[in-house]
């Protein structure tokens, strides 16, 4: 199995709880590493300046993470990477950030779900040969 969770609770003083997936690829090495770090350096760059807002910092963690394993691993495990779909719930908004070829879709209960709302989004979708499906991708 080459993927990876990670769930943290309670993150940045308390303020919101982070969720994110990876999915390794050529191995699990990558999707650990990012397991183990992406939330530490989102909260290391979040912290960085007044002005840092939630998708500069997880996009500056993606970065980083990318670098240091780059380094980390010169020479060997080349063919070895990871994809990753981030979550950030806050009490009054949810940020979401993905890199490769992850994503992640909002679903609500007891509504129409947002996919049916974004035409845009539906009609990609459904021209790849998926369809939403009872808030689920078929």
């Amino acid at each position: 199995m080459e993927d990876r969770f990670c769930i943290v609770g309670q993150l940045e003083d308390n303020v919101c709880s982070y969720f994110a997936v990876f999915d390794g690829h050529g191995g699990s090495s990558a999707a650990s590493y990012c397991a183990h770090n992406i939330h530490k350096l989102y909260t290391e760059f979040k912290h960085s300046g007044p002005d840092v807002t939630d998708q500069e910092a997880i996009r500056l963690a993606f970065a980083e993470a990318d670098m240091r394993w780059a380094s980390d691993h010169k020479g060997k495990d080349s063919l070895i990477g990871t994809t990753a779909t981030v979550v950030l719930l806050y009490p009054d908004r949810c940020v979401v950030a993905n890199t490769g070829d992850s994503r992640a879709f909002l679903m609500c209960r007891h509504r129409d779900s947002i996919l049916e709302q974004n035409i845009v989004e539906k009609s990609r979708i459904e021209g790849r040969h998926y369809f939403p499906l009872n808030y689920a991708i078929q």
